[in-house]
């Protein structure tokens, strides 16, 4: 009876995580592993793991992303929840446009090969071979407002929504099964 009783706190714990990372407080989704060990107890993990298999019914995916200063401190972590499936642009909502979204691929290309940072001048000027300036800059603010990439001081990196919204190792496959295309016309 006694174990029943634990099964049923959990699986309420676990109910109560996943409505704390559906819940939007800030301007960033999810939750930091301390807001759930607030909320659930010490013993948030199994908790999380738990909540994960619920939300995998339900077809949703818990991606943990760590913090740039402590990697291996669950409790400096974002968790968040994010759809198995890939989105069509009518299910997000089309909040990028064709070239943003070429400009995203681009930009993340150049940032993961730069091991997660770059100039923003280095980018903007690979952006600027397909798109006039103003419109570089303006992309480039979007993509740092909408957390697609971070912006410090004169460098740009990963931003936290890439991390949780796009497979690294996908974009770059994907990139590099396109081959060499020439920039010569004539070629």
């Amino acid at each position: 009876m006694e174990e029943d009783e634990e099964e049923r706190l959990l699986r309420e714990k676990a109910r109560k995580a996943l409505s704390q990372l559906l819940v939007q407080k800030h301007s960033q989704p999810g939750c930091k592993g301390w807001e759930l060990k607030k909320a659930l107890g010490k013993g948030y993990a199994g908790v999380m793991k738990l909540a994960e298999t619920q939300a995998d019914q339900i077809g949703l995916k818990l991606v943990v992303v760590p913090d740039e200063e402590a990697k291996d401190d669950p409790d400096r972590a974002r968790y968040v929840l994010v759809s198995k499936e890939p989105l069509t642009d009518r299910d997000a909502g089309g909040w990028l446009r064709m070239e943003e979204a070429a400009s995203l691929a681009i930009a993340l290309s150049q940032l993961y090969v730069k091991g997660g940072m770059d100039t923003k001048k280095a980018i903007s000027s690979i952006i600027r071979e397909k798109l006039p300036a103003w419109r570089t800059d303006q992309v480039i603010g979007k993509l740092v407002r909408l957390g697609y990439i971070e912006e410090d001081g004169g460098y740009l990196k990963v931003g936290w929504r890439s991390k949780v919204e796009i497979d690294r190792d996908e974009l770059l496959t994907s990139i590099l099964s396109r081959g060499h295309v020439s920039r010569d016309p004539e070629a």
